[in-house]
């Protein structure tokens, strides 16, 4: 390539600088234009060349050699292309470096802002933590949860609830919490807050007070949901993810919908009703699968048709 375009570059004015100057000169610039990508080709094949022969060498063969070389790279075709467009435009090179350089910091003050939870974007107009840690005891409450993210279920020991973001990248917004005031029981439900798609989080951290009576529906994906110390009204759970059900917990009917492993406590005495799999110590009687043959069963499972369920015994499955 190189002799062709040495010899179309030297008698190109011959040819065209006097009939056709438009003609030349954008002929003359996309020869020199080819010819930045000939010679960083010819660069590369050099740089690779060299490469092989350092993998010969026993105390290299372990150096991430193909990196270096595509850093390099990386680094040889941006400086060529400001150099064409340069070439292409008309323009100075320094015109582009300094568009590009002003371009880089538009690109990195969002990430930068949103470190320092900068105020002017929309994200930050809504706080990530809400609480309510004043619910009455003496009411029961309807704990309503139906998103696309994952859900981190837990108890602990006041009034009320909390929630958060689980800081990981993902496609919900932040979460609000809306309540009833009439009826029985009250409804808390958790919605999702639109926000900008860069800043959406994989789901929510969500604790719920075990002074308060709660029933459950709950819909959500890749979720853990530990239920332990806490007394339920008949709830479900639906979705995908883990559950625990631990000794502590008081709830009467429980039905589960989806793909789900669930570690049962051996001090609960659980039966479960539907097409499941279960550990071999487990007791297949009549109205289901039986985790304590010699103990009266104080949960009932129900699995529904459709669903994928797995048991385990609480040291089995951790």
């Amino acid at each position: 390539y190189i002799p062709f375009l040495l010899f179309l570059y030297s008698n190109m004015p011959g040819i065209f600088e006097n009939s056709y100057n438009g003609v030349f000169v954008a002929t003359r610039n996309i020869i020199e234009a080819i010819s930045i990508i000939v010679l960083i080709a010819i660069v590369r094949a050099l740089l690779r060349a060299i490469s092989d022969y350092l993998k010969t060498i026993p105390a290299l063969k372990d150096k991430p050699l193909e990196s270096y070389l595509q850093v390099v790279m990386i680094f040889l075709w941006f400086i060529g292309g400001i150099l064409i467009l340069s070439i292409l435009t008309g323009k100075d090179v320094w015109s582009f470096v300094t568009a590009l350089g002003a371009l880089s910091a538009v690109l990195l003050l969002f990430p930068i802002a949103q470190i320092f939870d900068a105020k002017f974007l929309t994200t930050y107009s809504f706080p990530s933590y809400l609480e309510n840690r004043e619910l009455n005891k003496d009411s029961e409450y309807l704990l309503v949860i139906d998103t696309s993210g994952s859900i981190n279920l837990n108890t602990f020991n006041e009034t009320g609830y909390t929630a958060d973001v689980i800081d990981k990248p993902g496609n919900i917004g932040y979460p609000e919490a809306v309540e009833t005031l009439v009826g029985e029981p009250k409804a808390v439900l958790f919605r999702e807050i639109q926000t900008s798609t860069l800043l959406k989080v994989a789901g929510w951290n969500v604790n719920i007070g075990n002074k308060n009576m709660w029933q459950l529906n709950l819909i959500s994906f890749n979720s853990e949901i530990n239920l332990d110390n806490i007394k339920l009204n008949d709830s479900r759970i639906a979705g995908t993810g883990s559950i625990f059900l631990g000794e502590g917990l008081e709830v009467e009917e429980l039905k589960i919908n989806g793909n789900f492993e669930v570690r049962v406590s051996e001090d609960l005495a659980v039966v479960v009703i539907g097409k499941v799999e279960t550990p071999a110590s487990w007791i297949g009687a009549t109205i289901g699968y039986l985790n304590q043959a010699d103990e009266v069963y104080k949960l009932k499972i129900i699995v529904e048709d459709g669903s994928d369920v797995k048991f385990y015994d609480e040291e089995e499955g951790s």
